[in-house]
């Protein structure tokens, strides 16, 4: 009961800090403000531009105190935008000393989808994707491409179609996502995957499955992946596990992991399971070396320490206190490679009637530390890592308790 008092206590004076003006956190330098304030109204005298915010924010408030970047918001007129817009914008001079992070929104037009777009990047794959006749909206972001599907359009179908586009090349590490949120199929596209035999499952499978994700190659998570969720994980994982067609020439072997609320099954697409992880990662047919349980163990209590002060420091930024609750769980793989996880309960309605703020200060400071909101799956929003970073994924959530945060360490090999 006193911890709670003090607690109570502690949120008061810093809710009375903020109605007074001050800030836990060091102000941005009037300079920056005010060069930021004129920077947008350069942009927003531009032809085309129906609203511009520029914004001076922390890059890391803990790690990083003092530094700066500054976020610009744009939202163009119309779908003409995307064409007019990049070349306008990248000849206004930003503020010296600030790095600046750039989001275009365009929307749609006659058979075109909505757009958004990142720092500017790869304009004419927005345009190619945009076109596509089953597209509703194209997201490019630093770290993930994903266009939303309409619903009643096939995934096999949609997935041709993409590859047909150009937009794809060669690159192993090149995808873009299709979404289809009311019926939480999200699958992620390369060149090489997904392959038939597995879009053929998802779409067969259809009545055994609550949700698809599933996640193409990158160059910091090498081997596709497929999430799902489901009422009897064992079904669904022996039909995996004896699917004939997917192992592909040169691509490593899919994993997978089936979640229902009280189980969780895993693999690898096509093998018994139980099976060892393959070593397909490499060209080499060298022996992978035993696995050194102090190595392991001193890993373990490394990611734990990172997770935690994750977590915490969320809570911090949001202004509600929370205690993280640890575990060691499993990653997608038969051989139950550690990984170290975490989850954190806000109660935000134990000392406020709304849970907007402390969302909004949650999703702000992961993204002021290099995390996009990269997928969204019933009612949980999942932050991805725009480069190598110790946490490989954090998601939110709201529930009638307050806000449930989690995060994870990468796999320990």
């Amino acid at each position: 009961m006193i911890a709670r008092h003090l607690l109570s206590t502690l949120l008061a004076a810093v809710l009375l800090l903020s109605a007074a003006g001050c800030s836990l956190f060091p102000e941005p330098p009037a300079a920056f403000v005010g060069a930021a304030s004129k920077f947008e109204e350069e942009i927003r005298a531009l032809p085309g531009v129906a609203s511009a915010t520029a914004e001076v924010r922390d890059v890391d408030p803990k790690d990083k105190p003092g530094q700066f970047y500054l976020s610009l918001v744009v939202t163009a007129t119309n779908s003409d935008g995307l064409t007019t817009l990049p070349d306008l914008l990248s000849a206004i001079q930003p503020p010296a000393g600030l790095e600046v992070r750039q989001t275009l929104n365009v929307p749609a037009g006659p058979q075109v989808a909505k757009v958004s777009l990142n720092n500017s990047r790869d304009v004419a794959r927005a345009k190619a994707l945009r076109v596509l006749p089953f597209v509703t909206s194209v997201r490019l972001d630093d770290g993930v491409d994903s266009v939303q599907v309409s619903e009643g359009v096939e995934l096999a179908p949609a997935i041709a179609a993409l590859r047909e586009s150009g937009t794809l090349t060669a690159d192993p590490f090149d995808s873009v996502s299709l979404a289809w949120d009311a019926s939480d199929l999200n699958v992620s596209v390369s060149m090489a995957g997904p392959s038939a035999a597995l879009v053929e499952y998802f779409e067969n499978a259809q009545l055994q499955l609550d949700q698809v994700s599933s996640s193409e190659p990158r160059d910091w998570l090498p081997r596709p992946i497929v999430n799902l969720v489901a009422p009897n994980p064992d079904l669904v994982a022996k039909a995996l596990s004896e699917l004939v067609g997917d192992e592909l020439e040169g691509r490593p072997r899919t994993a997978f992991s089936v979640y229902s609320d009280t189980q969780e099954a895993s693999g690898y697409v096509g093998l018994p399971l139980g099976s060892p992880k393959p070593d397909d990662l490499t060209t080499t047919d060298s022996v992978p070396p035993p696995v050194d349980e102090e190595v392991r163990a001193t890993q373990i209590a490394a990611d734990t320490r990172v997770v935690t002060d994750f977590l915490l420091d969320t809570a911090k930024a949001s202004g509600i206190p929370g205690t993280p609750e640890m575990f060691v769980g499993s990653c997608a793989s038969p051989d139950n490679s550690p990984q170290v996880q975490g989850a954190l309960l806000l109660p935000v309605f134990d000392f406020t009637n709304s849970a907007e703020p402390a969302y909004a200060a949650v999703t702000k400071s992961w993204e002021a530390v290099g995390y996009i909101h990269s997928e969204q799956a019933t009612g949980t929003a999942i932050f991805t890592p725009q480069g190598k970073q110790p946490i490989v994924q954090a998601t939110v959530r709201g529930t009638s308790d307050g806000i449930r945060i989690s995060a994870m360490a990468a796999c320990i090999n």
